[in-house]
């Protein structure tokens, strides 16, 4: 059996929880190893070919004093290969180069690694891009990014490929029932979001559909907007914040009839699921994935939130008519590792 190293980003949000379990159940016959920090991680205990480390506090004040992922390079040395599996991992922050080294470092200690469902940036400088350019020739074995602006940033290497979100690849037939609501993913994205939001959330409740406010991850602000919108709202409505069922998380979008997706995969479940979907985007990884999949689909940048109207939501468009290509496309980040995994 082989045992391979997962990295991943792990603070209880629905879509990187189910990226891991998506790799873990398409892989049953391998053992998965993840370090996670403080309380998170309470749905992927439930995973059964996948085992948490958690850093002693002897080994936390040692990361914090050498500045090294000590813990996390134990572990790569220690497993047959490294699998990084996330989306807007490669984003360009403060102090990028420290990270950089630390990430550098841990790909060395593993020698067999892949990075799959990953888009590359925001970035701002060319120096990141000439780092990253570097670091994916010589220390990955294989790549494969979720949109076609990401992989043409790299694609002169041979290692580098693009396939749809990893979540696409996934059946969902058995969460989609037919219920009168409308689910709103929500963020913590300012006031003048938090207005619209409320207008078009009374708004549908005013018109006969339940309302529910759904949270991905309660840590990034998305519980605290929904109880703002929700203190806001003149009518009825219900709060959902993910707490690691997912199961539970996918019941509550495959019984939307219209989801208003703020979260980058509400947007991906919802037309994976064949539900009507309009998109509040947030980030240049919205309209990247909207120019490769649907780009008729209507939407609404966030910077021009105040100017939205009811009936640019109410002209929602339908999922994408090429869903069976998507799916069967978005197999190819597994296919990418499978030789290292099985």
């Amino acid at each position: 059996m082989k045992n391979i190293m997962l990295h991943a980003y792990c603070a209880d949000n629905l879509g990187d929880d189910l990226f891991i379990k998506y790799i873990c159940g398409r892989f049953p016959n391998a053992r998965f190893h993840m370090q996670v920090e403080g309380a998170f991680a309470r749905g992927l205990s439930r995973i059964d070919n996948l085992i948490l480390h958690r850093s002693g506090f002897f080994e936390r004040c040692l990361n914090r004093i050498t500045g090294r992922w000590i813990t996390r390079e134990r572990l790569a040395k220690h497993c047959d290969g490294l699998v990084h599996i996330g989306g807007s991992i490669f984003i360009q922050n403060e102090g990028w180069r420290t990270k950089y080294k630390q990430y550098s470092r841990l790909l060395r200690c593993a020698g067999t690694v892949y990075v799959i469902g990953a888009n590359f940036g925001p970035y701002y400088t060319k120096d990141y891009l000439d780092a990253y350019r570097e670091l994916i020739a010589a220390q990955l074995n294989g790549i494969c990014f979720r949109d076609r602006y990401s992989y043409g940033l790299f694609s002169a290497e041979k290692n580098v490929s693009w396939a749809p979100d990893i979540l696409f690849a996934s059946d969902y037939s058995s969460y989609i029932s037919e219920d009168n609501r409308v689910v709103l993913s929500l963020m913590d994205k300012g006031e003048d979001y938090i207005c619209k939001m409320t207008e078009i959330g009374d708004f549908f409740s005013n018109s006969g559909y339940k309302v529910i406010l759904m949270s991905f991850c309660s840590r990034e602000g998305d519980t605290k907007a929904c109880v703002e919108v929700k203190r806001r709202m003149s009518k009825p409505c219900k709060i959902y914040s993910y707490d690691g069922d997912v199961d539970e998380a996918l019941s509550v979008l495959g019984g939307a009839k219209l989801i208003v997706a703020s979260r980058f995969h509400s947007m991906i479940l919802g037309w994976a699921m064949g539900k009507k979907v309009f998109p509040i985007t947030y980030s240049e990884k919205m309209h990247h994935v909207i120019e490769d999949i649907y780009p008729q689909c209507a939407f609404c940048d966030i910077e021009r939130i105040q100017d939205l109207t009811v009936q640019e939501v109410l002209a929602a468009c339908p999922a994408p008519e090429n869903l069976p290509e998507l799916r069967v496309s978005a197999r190819n980040h597994m296919t990418l590792i499978r030789g290292l995994v099985e």
